[in-house]
């Protein structure tokens, strides 16, 4: 008995042995946030009043469009629960005039959704949600598609400004 028992903990070792080497060599996209504000959010008389954050991020030094489309939110006294969706443009960065987003279209690379929490006193906020699709002429591989998205970050006092990092698990 005891042999059978050093046989199978000796094959499970070798199987999760081989079965993490490969997972345990991918690493996460991490990129580096900073958006502005839509002051136009919800006008409808602005060019792109679906749109609340939007600017760019540094994907290991190559920099893409980024935009967020709430689809909901609650509000909780000091800060509030949100659901949007997030766009990763190819070859387009969002524009702004005066606080309002000018132009908000150009080539998907990558899109996903997300939910999360603000936290108003300080000013920070963090989602999590999944990438849905990905270009498969783009610049990102398509097996991104179902993982995992986080983001972290912090406005400023006026919350015009966001910083902060989206990573997308491997």
């Amino acid at each position: 008995m005891p042999r059978k028992l050093l046989a199978i903990i000796a094959a499970v070792g070798i199987l999760v042995t081989l079965v993490a080497a490969p997972v345990g060599a991918d690493t996460p996209l991490v990129g580096e946030m900073d958006l502005q504000f839509n002051l136009g959010l919800g006008d409808p008389t602005a060019p792109c009043p679906e749109f609340s954050w939007a600017g760019t991020i540094d994907f290991e030094g190559d920099t893409f469009g980024l935009a967020f489309i709430p689809t909901g939110r609650v509000d909780g006294g000091r800060g509030f629960l949100f659901q949007e969706f997030w766009v990763v443009y190819e070859s387009f960065v969002p524009e702004f005039t005066d606080g309002v987003m000018t132009a908000c279209m150009g080539d998907v690379a990558m899109w996903g959704y997300d939910e999360g929490v603000a936290n108003a006193p300080h000013l920070t906020a963090t989602a999590e949600g999944y990438v849905v699709w990905v270009d498969a002429g783009g610049s990102f591989p398509t097996d991104l598609v179902g993982n995992r998205m986080v983001f972290r970050g912090m406005s400023d006092a006026n919350f015009l400004e966001f910083n902060g990092t989206l990573a997308i698990a491997p």
